[in-house]
């Protein structure tokens, strides 16, 4: 999955690469997906082995289950071919933007030494933290890592349904899905018409109660559009809730993180990510308690 991504990214850079078949870049990216596709139909065939079985308790079904047993708009069911593509759409969402945004969290914690220590004693002092918890502070920190580096910070496609009228220049976008808008998430997150003087600073007590957030209520949530918003918005966002609470619980238990670089070149194609990745030093906490 980490080459498939790899050479997706690399393609996708050059607007003409349908017509570059003969290019090796595009033959390995094909091969890659080729590749990738057989692994979702292993998922799926998976799934259909589980249905099977004994012990199969349908009021708990998988990801995989979910998939098979959508619909079309009609009623009918999906073709193969389309369960494959949704399927892989869930395993690259499911890993490059997790991964993505924990990179984010580390980095900035790892340049905020006194959020990190506040993270990592909140951390400690819950004894198991399960997929379904958001311990406050943690959740604080991950709102503004998703904030400051939305992996989705390209933009957002919409189409009008209705007239909008832009409050930059009172222009009106006439309804009927004739126009379709691109929401810039990144510029939303960091314009301090939304956020405040403190924009572009890394504050996750904005996101705690009593907060400017929870001052402001939930009619401003749209200025938050990390997972999208409404109908449209993020289907893994549970997922990868819950795999960022385990991911942190369990790096900050046992590490404490300092990033080697203050700033983050920061580029976008799929996704907003770092051109040069993200470097930390990584110290167990063990060794720092012993030399303390």
């Amino acid at each position: 999955l980490k080459a498939y991504m790899a050479s997706f990214r690399y393609v996708l850079g050059n607007p003409h690469f349908h017509r570059m078949w003969w290019n090796p870049a595009v033959k390995e990216l094909y091969r890659l997906k080729k590749k990738m596709h057989a692994v979702c139909a292993d998922v799926l065939a998976n799934a259909r082995a589980r249905r099977e079985s004994a012990d199969y308790d349908p009021s708990q079904p998988s990801l995989a289950d979910v998939i098979l047993d959508v619909k079309g708009p009609g009623g009918e069911a999906k073709c193969e071919s389309r369960r494959l593509t949704d399927v892989l759409a869930m395993l690259i969402a499911g890993y490059d933007t997790t991964a993505l945004t924990l990179g984010f969290v580390l980095h900035l914690i790892g340049t905020h030494p006194d959020a990190q220590q506040k993270l990592q004693q909140e951390i400690d002092a819950i004894e198991h933290i399960s997929v379904a918890q958001k311990p406050p502070y943690m959740w604080a920190v991950v709102k503004e890592a998703l904030r400051l580096a939305p992996v989705a910070g390209g933009g957002l496609y919409r189409a009008a349904i209705k007239p909008v009228q832009l409050a930059t220049n009172n222009a009106v976008v006439p309804g009927g899905g004739r126009v379709e808008m691109n929401v810039c998430v990144y510029s939303a997150h960091t314009h301090t018409g939304n956020f405040g003087p403190d924009a572009q600073s890394f504050n996750p007590d904005r996101w705690l109660p009593g907060g400017d957030e929870e001052r402001r209520g939930p009619e401003h949530g749209m200025r938050m559009l990390a997972f999208g918003y409404g109908p449209r918005s993020c289907i893994g966002r549970p997922l990868a809730e819950a795999e960022l609470t385990l991911a942190l619980a369990t790096l900050l238990r046992r590490y404490t993180f300092t990033a080697v670089d203050a700033e983050l070149e920061l580029a976008t194609d799929l996704t907003l990510f770092p051109v040069n990745g993200v470097w930390l030093r990584a110290q167990r906490r063990d060794c720092l308690s012993a030399s303390a």
